[in-house]
């Protein structure tokens, strides 16, 4: 539907005053293939951040079991420097915190990659349009919930400003 300047409207629901339940028709489907192409769009960030977790946790507990149960004291050649177990033995402190920054920058790319699913309450206000017949009382708050399908409860709460302004 457009409006005079040639921009999509969107459907209205008029709300009654003695109904709550209201069937909507097709706006399941259309909040399934939102939900799809919302999982589709979702770039495949696991092929980076899993490994990243993976590493990240693993020297993390690697360095905090040497922390716990590694030895006293470490000698080593100078001239050859220290093998790989010593350097653990050594800096076990600073790799057990490199290990939690690289598994921290994992699941944070993981996290900032995929959209975040609205549900479907919040995808109907924001693709109908909620009014009142003329002559009904001002809309104020409202409560929506999903009940089954295409059906949803719609319940218009009263609130205390629009009472008050009937008064006067």
């Amino acid at each position: 539907m457009l409006d005079d300047e040639g921009v999509k409207q969107k459907p209205e629901i008029v709300l009654e005053d003695n109904k709550t339940d209201y069937e909507i028709k097709g706006l399941r489907e259309g909040y399934i293939r939102y939900c799809d192409e919302v999982m589709e769009a979702a770039p495949p960030y696991c092929i980076i951040t899993w490994p990243m977790k993976a590493l990240g946790g693993l020297l993390f507990v690697i360095g905090l079991l040497v922390i716990i149960f590694g030895p006293r004291y470490v000698t080593y050649n100078v001239l050859s420097g220290p093998s790989f177990s010593e350097f653990f033995q050594l800096y076990p402190g600073p790799i057990a915190t490199a290990g939690s920054f690289i598994y921290g920058a994992g699941a944070w790319i993981d996290s900032t990659g995929y959209e975040k699913l609205i549900s479907p309450e919040d995808f109907l206000g924001l693709k109908y349009d909620l009014v009142v017949p003329k002559g009904s009382k001002p809309i104020g708050d409202i409560l929506i919930q999903h009940v089954d399908g295409d059906t949803y409860q719609i319940i218009r709460v009263e609130s205390p400003a629009i009472n008050n302004a009937e008064a006067f």
